[in-house]
């Protein structure tokens, strides 16, 4: 099994207490959220959007450089989850489920795409696939990490000709 897909026992043990403890369904959403920030296999990216592409393209394929006197990020990017979250939350917390059943649901529909924000308030955004088992762009305690690795994925990615995918097309997921 690849660092970045670990299956932490500790974490399914917690679910389980949350799942027979008697606090109410909002203190278990924010408990169980904050058991995934951090956690490598956790809100998996699986696809980039166009104008995200564009946006590390403007920055030279960087998330954060330096020039002369200042410091330009590429703020706009973030993580869009492709299924709700609490709707994910609800689901798990109405019938407790086995360990196998649980890492399935949680491994298979944890996956988001980078994403403009501007993009959020479209109808739809243009997107491509990232390979999954390449480990790119894993969950940081704050947003996402971001090594050579991805920019070097980013620049492949700018050379190559992609064919893009429309966000609301629910065969194209």
């Amino acid at each position: 099994m690849r660092f970045y897909n670990h299956k932490s026992s500790a974490i399914f043990d917690i679910y389980s207490k949350l799942y027979d403890s008697e606090l109410t369904f909002e203190k278990k959403k924010l408990i169980f959220k904050s058991l995934l920030v951090g956690e490598s296999w956790s809100w998996k990216v699986t696809g980039i959007s166009k104008l995200c592409l564009e946006s590390f393209k403007k920055n030279k394929f960087e998330k954060s450089r330096k020039l002369k006197r200042k410091r330009q990020t590429v703020k706009n990017v973030i993580r869009h989850q492709l299924k709700n979250f609490d709707d994910r939350i609800k689901d798990i917390f109405v019938t407790k489920r086995t360990k196998e059943d649980w890492w399935e649901k949680i491994l298979i529909e944890e996956k988001t795409h980078l994403v403009t924000k501007e993009e959020l308030k479209a109808e739809y955004y243009l997107f491509t696939n990232i390979p999954e088992d390449g480990g790119y762009f894993i969950n940081g305690t704050s947003g996402y990490l971001f090594s050579e690795k991805e920019k070097l994925l980013l620049k492949h990615f700018s050379k190559s000709k992609i064919l893009w995918k429309r966000s609301n097309d629910p065969l194209m997921q």
